[in-house]
């Protein structure tokens, strides 16, 4: 059986016009079927033809007997062809077919270039919109241009470029005529965005040696299926910079809990020291954003040559309320009055000149550190963490082959042979002392 499936003229036309793009279409055909075999003595045939202009091409089709469905796209060239068929063959059986559909794609391939072109744009010019206003000189005003809109795009697997031939999804071509000669500066993206975007007249001028503002034009530029662009409105503020004002703010990151505070204005020339912060965590990043008089934001995670995260201890002062210790009583406690100088926390570790010395648990108002009941080593020796440094070394030198050091996480050896006369020196640095000032005063204006 033969379907012959005539393209109509009014299609064709639609797209044919354009002298500019290739004839190319992706013609999709689909439909769902069912083989059912007539005799099981005999051998069967089931088969599908493609004819277009010079091309056939031809599948086998599944005969078991359970619905199937089928797709094939090829392309059509209508510079050369003028229609295409269908053709099926089947032998020995019954072939049941529903729900076939054809589609058609014009593929927006340009000529020559080859690129996909599937385009819309428009220009909002401004002609005479400053006529009233004559010529700005930037120095005295500040221009910002805002646009409003709503764009979204999908992925199609496909590369379209746009009559300038770029491939950005949506690109705004900002136009500024200065000093009697127009400039260009474009923003463009690839992803969905709802915002109001501002552009700063005044700085590209700045940034381009430009004296007098006398006029602009914005064009919007979306390609891609799927794609679509609405603007709700565009806007020129004029205002003074010096009324201007600079916001100015930080928030903490508790590295260790994973805790993020909002963020909390302030002014950077007033903080000079951690503690104007107010209560840290021990191990915290701060980030800075400030957001200039075009609503622009920046935000700054790293100081003094790229630090991350500050290590943060504090030193509280505390009066002992009992400082006695007698070992031949039972007074064994030290204690001082919990005035949340420590936030509240049930328990703390003590250490005295860098040794641990137990424990001081927060009983009815009182932090209480005691020494046992009874004089035995557990309760009268202080211990530490281990004193073994992690950058321990020794005079020997391991390339000889003759001397070796073994590095562990509890000791550090070294063997020589016994032919080397020199002695074992093993140098153990207990205390590395570094400190890099952070210039919190400067966080805004150098980092």
């Amino acid at each position: 059986a033969d379907i012959i499936k005539t393209i109509v003229d009014l299609f064709l036309n639609r797209y044919d016009g354009f002298s500019n793009y290739q004839k190319l279409y992706d013609i999709t055909v689909e439909f769902d079927y069912t083989f059912i075999k007539d005799n099981s003595l005999y051998p069967d045939f089931a088969k599908i033809y493609f004819n277009y202009g010079a091309s056939q091409d031809s599948f086998n089709l599944i005969k078991d007997g359970t619905p199937q469905s089928f797709s094939y796209t090829f392309e059509f060239d209508s510079t050369t062809e003028n229609d295409f068929d269908v053709k099926f063959e089947i032998s020995n059986g019954q072939l049941d077919l529903s729900n076939m559909d054809y589609s058609y794609l014009f593929k927006c391939i340009e000529n020559p270039s080859g690129n996909s072109i599937l385009q819309q744009d428009f220009n909002l010019n401004f002609n005479g919109a400053l006529r009233n206003l004559k010529s700005f000189r930037y120095s005295n005003s500040n221009f910002l241009l805002k646009t409003s809109h709503s764009f979204s795009t999908s992925n199609d697997g496909l590369i379209y470029h746009n009559t300038y031939g770029r491939t950005n999804k949506f690109e705004i071509i900002y136009s500024i005529k200065a000093d009697g000669e127009w400039y260009t500066s474009i923003f463009s993206t690839n992803t969905s965005e709802s915002l109001v975007r501002t552009f700063n007249i005044t700085e590209f001028m700045t940034n381009n040696n430009l004296y007098v503002f006398q006029d602009f034009s914005v064009e919007f530029i979306i390609i891609g299926n799927n794609t679509s662009l609405t603007v709700n409105f565009i806007e020129l503020d004029i205002s003074n910079p010096s009324a201007a004002t600079i916001l100015e703010e930080y928030r903490i990151i508790d590295n260790i809990l994973g805790q993020t505070t909002d963020w909390i204005q302030f002014n950077s020339s007033t903080f000079t020291k951690l503690g104007d912060f107010g209560d840290l965590p021990a191990n915290f990043s701060i980030e800075y954003r400030v957001t200039d008089y075009a609503g622009l934001q920046g935000i700054n995670t790293t100081y003094n040559g790229n630090y991350q995260y500050i290590i943060y201890s504090q030193e509280k002062s505390i009066t002992l309320i009992d400082d006695t210790i007698n070992l031949n009583t039972n007074d064994r406690d030290i204690s001082f009055t919990n005035l949340g100088q420590f936030n509240n926390l049930d328990f703390l570790d003590v250490y005295i000149n860098g040794f641990r010395y137990g424990t001081a648990y927060l009983i009815a108002g009182l932090y209480k550190v005691s020494f046992g009941t009874q004089n035995n080593v557990d309760t009268l020796l202080t211990y530490s963490d281990s004193l073994l440094s992690p950058d321990i070394y020794s005079n020997i030198d391991p390339v000889d082959h003759v001397s070796w050091d073994v590095d562990n996480d509890d000791y550090f050896a070294t063997v020589k042979h016994v032919l080397i006369d020199d002695d074992i020196i093993i140098t153990n640095p207990i205390l590395n002392n570094q400190s890099n000032q952070l210039s919190i005063e400067h966080l805004y204006d150098r980092g």
